[in-house]
């Protein structure tokens, strides 16, 4: 039997975990920003909406990130985002050395397959293909 959604039923092993993150820029000033970074969780489809600078950088990012959605909600499993895959990737190893985690580089036989390549194309696809499949895009 299905049941009606529970507004207040929590979701513990997914809300916050897999996050869209995009930018909305080029807005007038406004007490000193001219930008939104937009924070969505795509389980909840609950948001933050966080005020910045249009020029942030990714390290920047990663700082706003971390005191406005991290301190919330704690660390992400999945980023969506139609940046291109480099920020993200500085995106993430900042907030990784803001947050005192160390990242420790593959180690593998020189004659097998490159993982991280094989990795980073699998995740590029997925990400490009749920990007897709999502009816807005901000930017």
């Amino acid at each position: 039997m299905i049941k009606p959604f529970d507004p207040h039923h929590q979701i513990p092993d997914l809300q916050w975990n897999i996050l869209s993150v995009d930018f909305i820029v080029e807005l007038p000033f406004s007490s000193r920003h001219n930008a939104v970074m937009t924070v969505v969780d795509s389980v909840l489809k609950r948001v933050h909406f966080i005020p910045m600078h249009m020029t942030v950088t990714a390290e920047e990012a990663a700082r706003l990130f971390l005191h406005q959605v991290w301190k919330l909600h704690g660390l992400l499993k999945y980023v969506i985002s139609d940046r291109r895959p480099q920020f993200i990737a500085h995106f993430t190893r900042e907030l990784y050395c803001l947050l005192g985690i160390v990242r420790e580089p593959l180690t593998h036989d020189p004659g097998a397959p490159p993982v991280a390549s094989q990795h980073d194309f699998i995740v590029q696809t997925l990400v490009t293909k749920e990007w897709r499949n999502q009816n807005a895009r901000i930017l």
